[in-house]
């Protein structure tokens, strides 16, 4: 029973669009978090392009990346749902905050970046 109650959430690191100054490093690696608590997953990132998009997304059993939420370089920290990003620009780091976690949420979590044209 107990068991049933713990959620996973297991972090990974991609890049969606690969260049060796472009890097995201996420942290903790893994997770045990209580149904109903809330829950936060950082990522470091590194890149020497001024505009950019920072994403999370979740790996879904079959595979297939699940979008949650995403931060423009250039936007103040956003909110979708129970799901929200910090964004420390000056730090580089955006860490994604999931309030009232469900057994649902347990799966591997992906931190992303992309360049964006001026």
């Amino acid at each position: 029973m107990l068991l049933c109650s713990l959620l996973w959430m297991i972090t990974a690191s991609i890049c969606l669009e690969w260049s060796m100054a472009d890097s995201v490093t996420q942290s903790p690696r893994a997770i045990t978090v209580q149904d109903g608590e809330s829950v936060s997953l950082n990522c470091a990132y590194d890149t020497n392009e001024a505009y950019y998009a920072l994403y999370w997304y979740k790996q879904s059993p079959n595979g297939e990346l699940i979008y949650i939420i995403h931060q423009y370089s250039e936007s103040n920290s956003g909110r979708s749902g129970r799901y929200s990003v910090t964004f420390r620009k000056s730090d580089r780091t955006i860490t994604l905050n999931v309030l009232s976690s469900h057994l649902k949420d347990s799966g591997i979590y992906f931190c992303g970046l992309r360049r964006m044209a001026q």
